[in-house]
């Protein structure tokens, strides 16, 4: 097509010019963190990264007894069972957990993907982080992992101390949860 239009215009009639194209320079620091987590988890915690969908699984959901407190459903929904975009990333880590502790003794995995929550009728999309460690035969103290995720704040050089948590979720071990303050 570019060749008919030079023989019909004429090659000698074109602007040899490059095209311009307007690039703006941006700060690659958000990128550069995202790569530091994921190599944390994968490398110093061995952990396994996953990806899932953007949707809960309602059925299985609805096995652990919860639901998120602010969902964001989509009108024109794939399914009965993926209609609401997901608010957390744990449920879906567990349910990694429940299909891959039948072939293994230990299952650590944690998943970086965007969450969304209906905050004063507004769709809010935020990136985050989660991980889940299980193991069969060994218990993971809780102060050790608190210790895992202090290195990773400080490898981030982010001043973070862990404060007792309010937030109350089926997954969490009553005295055995913190919250990061940052």
């Amino acid at each position: 097509m570019i060749e008919e239009i030079g023989r019909v215009y004429g090659f000698n009639a074109l602007n040899r010019q490059l095209p311009r194209r307007l690039v703006q320079t941006f700060s690659v620091e958000h990128e550069q963190k995202m790569r530091m987590i994921k190599d944390f988890f994968s490398q110093v915690l061995r952990m396994h990264e996953t990806k899932e969908y953007a949707f809960y699984d309602e059925s299985f959901v609805q096995r652990l007894d919860w639901y998120p407190h602010s969902p964001v459903a989509i009108h024109n929904p794939v399914s009965e069972n993926w209609k609401v975009l997901v608010t957390s990333l744990v449920p879906h880590l567990l349910k990694g957990v429940e299909i891959n502790s039948v072939d293994h003794d230990q299952v650590r995995l944690f998943e970086c993907n965007a969450v969304w929550n209906r905050i004063s009728d507004k769709d809010v999309e935020e990136q985050m982080c989660s991980g889940i460690w299980f193991d069969k035969h060994a218990q993971m103290s809780f102060y050790d992992l608190q210790a895992y995720l202090m290195q990773l704040f400080s490898l981030l050089q982010i001043p973070a101390q862990c404060v007792p948590s309010q937030t109350k979720s089926p997954w969490f071990a009553k005295y055995q949860v913190a919250d990061l303050a940052v």
